[in-house]
């Protein structure tokens, strides 16, 4: 009979999907958002779902920016009509479906118009990098959480009838008290060659598994585009090898940031506001006197660390 190997009873992948989810959702600071849009949800939404529509509407709530799906292509593959998806989805107004507007459109009324930002270029969220590796990080802590289980092994002794198992569970027992073991059963008495206690082999692996979880970690933050080496500190790199992989990290930060200040633009041409956005390094600001603000710094726009 098969039985499930120990473990910690909790849920390994939703754990590290939010918290991959987390470290993705502060990537880019905006700047220039009408007040009445949660920044925080336009980020949370474009990594989580892929696309948001941006629009004005004079009845109600003025500028919004919602979770969008489309429907319809023009002749560049680009879609044409973006619809509002929210959680109270049935009590949206019919209104809330608007053409989307490109650099190249004219005359489209304000009433009618959105801008719609994409994550990445086609409008791809993270959901697929993110449950990628969260499966993986999932797999890797719970071979670590058994392992590190089983280090806390017991040690096999072998008995032949109930009363010494009894005894021995009674010596055992005064360990944490401190008491001296006084042995008065006659079965233990007995033993000529005395108890063969078996100590239980259990391999350590736990700083292997936690340099795996390092790896696979790392690899997530370079495709993703955070700085991050995809090799342990303890090993050089080449020059080379540095070049190649800060290109690649500024690669996958360059495509959703470029998609991003293409939707500024065209916002700013449609709606005539002066939205901006940059990607962000978190950085404590150290004061005079050594204590820190904890806020975040813009990183520069021409695209160096």
């Amino acid at each position: 009979m098969a039985y499930a190997l120990p473990t910690l009873p909790d849920d390994k992948i939703l754990f590290y999907t939010e918290r991959l989810f987390r470290e993705v959702s502060n990537l880019f600071i905006w700047r220039g958002m009408p007040d009445e849009i949660p920044v925080d949800y336009l980020e949370r939404t474009l990594v989580r779902h892929g696309r948001v529509m941006f629009f004005y509407d004079e009845e109600a709530y003025g500028y919004m920016a919602l979770r969008a799906n489309v429907q319809g292509y023009n002749i560049y593959e680009q879609p044409v009509t973006a619809f509002a998806v929210a959680p109270n989805t049935s009590q949206l107004p019919q209104n809330y479906v608007r053409t989307i507007v490109h650099k190249y459109d004219k005359n489209i009324g304000l009433d009618k118009a959105c801008v719609l930002i994409n994550n990445m270029y086609m409008g791809e969220s993270l959901q697929e990098i993110v449950r990628h590796y969260a499966y993986r990080l999932a797999l890797i802590q719970q071979a670590f959480d058994t392992n590190a289980l089983w280090q806390n092994r017991p040690v096999l002794i072998p008995v032949d009838d109930d009363g010494l198992r009894l005894s021995l569970e009674r010596l055992f027992g005064k360990i944490y008290s401190g008491e001296p073991w006084i042995i008065h059963d006659k079965s233990l008495l007995g033993k000529t060659e005395g108890l063969q206690a078996q100590p239980i082999e259990v391999e350590f692996l736990l700083d292997k598994l936690f340099d795996a979880k390092k790896e696979v970690y790392n690899e997530f933050l370079q495709t993703i585009g955070i700085n991050a080496s995809p090799v342990d500190k303890k090993e050089r790199l080449l020059v080379d090898e540095v070049n190649s992989n800060e290109q690649i990290i500024e690669t996958c930060v360059e495509i959703m940031y470029k998609q991003r200040k293409i939707a500024c633009e065209e916002i700013n041409h449609v709606f005539g506001l002066n939205v901006s956005v940059d990607y962000i390094r978190a950085k404590r600001e150290v004061e005079d006197d050594g204590s820190s603000d904890d806020r975040t710094e813009a990183r520069p726009t021409d695209g160096e660390f």
